[in-house]
């Protein structure tokens, strides 16, 4: 995690030598077109403590290019498995942080991009590898789920108090990106 830490910190920097500059880029392409490096930059996101803001967008565009290749464009050897295991982390590590203070201090474009890798990751696995998408991103958020008609006594009826207000907002993105992407 360190070495692309740092080769991200390189690539972007304009005072970096330009052979530096090179391959740092060079790392770069290597991590993003590795069979395992979807692997290392989803530890690279969700570490704690985090890592340069830099690093962690491009671990998630490195994630973005897993989804993509996996489930986009194909089902290869694995797909579903890796899908899988990039869901349940990026959703463990939002339900976690982004319920409490971390989401109000988090930089909002990393925000913009985890709810967009989120969004790819629905449109790769729903509905065959993730039926219960906006059922889980509704029970992240604290809200009750919606069983039938909304009628003006069930929507008075609904505790409000046990909703997650950044959790709310960041399904709200999900649901914007999800919208782009459509």
């Amino acid at each position: 995690m360190e070495q692309i830490e740092e080769a991200v910190r390189c690539a972007l920097d304009p005072s970096s030598d330009r052979t530096v500059k090179a391959q740092a880029t060079q790392y770069c392409d290597s991590v993003k077109t590795s069979a395992e490096g979807w692997q290392v930059c989803l530890k690279l996101f969700t570490n704690v403590p985090e890592r340069i803001p830099e690093a962690r967008m491009f671990a998630l565009q490195v994630i973005d290019a897993m989804i993509v290749k996996a489930g986009i464009r194909g089902s290869e050897n694995g797909a579903s498995e890796r899908l899988g295991a990039a869901r349940k982390t990026l959703l463990d590590f939002v339900s976690t942080q982004y319920a409490g203070p971390k989401y109000q201090s988090e930089i909002p474009f990393l925000k913009n991009k985890l709810a967009h890798t989120i969004t790819l990751l629905a449109l790769a696995s729903y509905p065959t590898q993730w039926p219960s998408f906006i059922r889980d991103m509704i029970a992240m958020t604290g809200l009750p789920s919606a069983s039938g008609p909304l009628t003006d006594d069930s929507a008075s009826a609904i505790n409000m108090t046990a909703a997650k207000p950044s959790l709310v907002d960041f399904m709200l993105k999900v649901l914007g990106a999800l919208d782009e992407e459509m």
